[in-house]
């Protein structure tokens, strides 16, 4: 039997963080806009992310806040990992046939998940074919990159 391992954060969807300690004591982290504000000096050009259908963990998560946060735009295809799902995991050992496997235990949902893309990708702003085979490709790409901009 494996007991989950301590200390643990839960993310409420009220934005806070719940930090589980071993010893049953719960402390509660308060979060607060001025962690989201910019600095005076932030850069103000224009950002690009680079995705594909192979963008997955600390990526993905940060994808998610691009996104959500409206930095840029998201260029290439949609990311391999849903708006939810379970990570982390804790081994086992089944008793009688002694097969190993993982248990995930742990649930994440990214800002702005809803019962349409629950399982699905965050796609991009611009979709790009990574398999093309076309010569001028990337001269095409950085014409439509800046059309879309002229737009904004």
């Amino acid at each position: 039997y494996y007991y989950p391992l301590y200390p643990f954060a839960y993310f409420s969807k009220m934005g806070r963080i719940l930090l589980f300690k071993k010893n049953g004591s719960i402390t509660e982290i308060e979060m607060n806009d001025s962690y989201l504000k910019p600095v005076e000096n932030s850069f103000k050009g224009n950002v690009y992310v680079l995705t594909s259908n192979n963008t997955y963990s600390a990526a993905a998560d940060f994808v998610s806040a691009f996104r959500y946060e409206e930095r840029g735009l998201i260029i290439g295809d949609t990311i391999g990992q849903p708006f939810s799902g379970f990570i982390d995991k804790i081994p086992v050992k089944l008793p009688n046939s002694k097969l190993q496997g993982g248990v995930s235990f742990k649930k994440y949902e990214y800002i702005g998940a809803n019962k349409i893309n629950y399982n699905q990708g965050i796609p991009p702003d611009i979709y790009v074919d990574m398999y093309q085979k076309d010569d001028d490709f990337y001269k095409k790409l950085i014409i439509r990159i800046a059309n879309t901009n002229k737009k904004e």
